[in-house]
């Protein structure tokens, strides 16, 4: 026997068919729309409804109509959501890089690279500026730019031009005028002359130096400088050191040409200015202060009979010291 429903052979048949439950005819009634399915039932029993007019369904009819399948749930269609659509997607990607490419400026050559855009506007040309020709020169003018094309000859020989403070006028004017009032100031007689200007005996016997040391710009006394005489053959050598005055003190042999002197101090120059050529403790600041560079020239130390003073001018290494 077969389900009249799901048309399953049924081997032990049942009140129910095991598969779908449906409720198998009895045997006594073989009317399948007895034990037809919901569905099938309700369409019978629709189709059985009288027209107008026409004559209404028995009560036989109405109940199988009526009869119903507690057990089996009403079937229900699955919802399908459909999936979105790829069309939609790449326009708002290609629309998005479009106006991307807009911003940075990049849209307009990408669209001539396809042969899409605008061709570029070239920039208007200069409009060209024609000069007037010069006018032609008169024959004065011509000889006067003929004149100015000659090489122009040196005036006379290039000097190197150097600055000696010693060679300024006003330093001369200077030193004159005070070399003018020491001559007039000294005694006849004076004994300060060298053996040079006295005549006398350069090897009459020991000579004696005598003098004092000072700042060419403070005028204060040097303290610690040391002194050294040197016969011109450096054989014969004599040293003195200034005091807390300044002062120093010579006494040596007679020696034939005379000696050279050297002073030597940690915070001055080697050189030394002699008093005599010109008293520079008389000159003003401002002139003391430009003889830094200066190279004086010295006479050699000669004695006599009697002692001989000669005061030193050192100049500081630090003028601020």
């Amino acid at each position: 026997m077969k389900c009249p429903n799901c048309q399953f052979e049924l081997k032990n048949p049942g009140p129910n068919c095991p598969f779908c439950q449906f409720v198998l005819p009895d045997s006594e009634s073989q009317d399948p729309r007895a034990h037809a399915p919901q569905t099938s039932r309700k369409a019978e029993a629709a189709s059985a409804i009288p027209s107008p007019g026409g004559a209404s369904p028995s009560s036989e009819e109405v109940s199988i109509g009526a009869e119903t399948n507690p057990a089996q749930p009403a079937f229900q269609p699955p919802v399908v959501t459909p999936p979105p659509q790829g069309g939609t997607l790449k326009t708002v990607a290609i629309l998005g890089g479009a106006f991307l490419l807009f911003k940075i400026g990049a849209f307009d050559n990408i669209l001539m690279l396809f042969g899409l855009g605008a061709a570029p506007v070239e920039p208007p040309a200069a409009p060209s500026l024609t000069l007037p020709e010069p006018a032609p020169l008169t024959a004065a003018e011509e000889a006067r730019e003929a004149a100015a094309a000659l090489p122009q000859a040196p005036s006379g020989p290039m000097k190197e031009q150097t600055f000696d403070p010693l060679d300024d006028p006003r330093m001369k004017a200077l030193n004159a005028e005070v070399d003018r009032k020491l001559e007039a100031s000294k005694p006849k007689g004076s004994s300060s002359k060298n053996a040079e200007e006295t005549g006398n005996d350069p090897e009459a016997g020991d000579w004696l130096f005598q003098g004092r040391l000072y700042d060419m710009i403070s005028l204060k006394p040097v303290v610690g400088a040391e002194l050294m005489l040197m016969d011109s053959t450096e054989q014969k050598i004599f040293t003195a050191q200034s005091d807390a005055k300044g002062r120093y003190e010579f006494e040596v042999p007679a020696v034939k040409g005379g000696f050279r002197l050297l002073v030597d101090h940690p915070y001055y120059l080697a050189d030394y200015f002699d008093e005599k050529s010109p008293p520079y403790d008389k000159s003003p600041l401002s002139a003391r202060q430009q003889l830094r560079a200066a190279r004086p020239t010295h006479k050699p130390w000669i004695g006599g009979a009697k002692a001989v003073r000669r005061d030193l001018i050192l100049y500081p290494e630090i003028p601020d010291r």
